[in-house]
């Protein structure tokens, strides 16, 4: 869909605008649709990116549902995906602090934290 202003009171007009929706599919049986600025960017860039967030995901929802320490090569053999892109999704997850790295180099979800009861 391309957006365009015709008019507007107080602001310079802008656009066009080159709109994309990517939908993708997440853990659990949800979906997430983003829309994208694809004047901005190359389509190319926007599916890279898509790409990225699912791998993203998909190693998040392994680690949550196998609980325990896993190493990069295991992973990466889980995922079927290149060595780098599963590499740099694990960097991405760790950054954000969804998943953790042990000394030993595995990555693992964090354990949830355990509720307190306060009397």
């Amino acid at each position: 869909m391309t957006l365009y202003c015709e008019k507007q009171k107080d602001a310079d007009d802008f656009g066009p605008f080159n709109l994309v929706a990517l939908s993708q599919d997440l853990p659990g049986g949800r979906c997430s649709l983003s829309i994208y600025d694809s004047s901005r960017a190359p389509i190319s860039e926007l599916v890279k990116v898509h790409a990225a967030q699912d791998l993203e995901s998909l190693l998040l929802d392994y680690l949550t549902k196998h609980p325990g320490e896993h190493t990069t090569t295991e992973l990466r053999g889980e995922m079927h995906r290149r060595n780098k892109a599963v590499s740099e999704a694990l960097a991405g997850l760790l950054e954000s602090g969804r998943i953790v790295r042990s000394h030993k180099g595995k990555w693992s979800a964090p354990l949830p934290a355990k509720a307190s009861h306060v009397a």
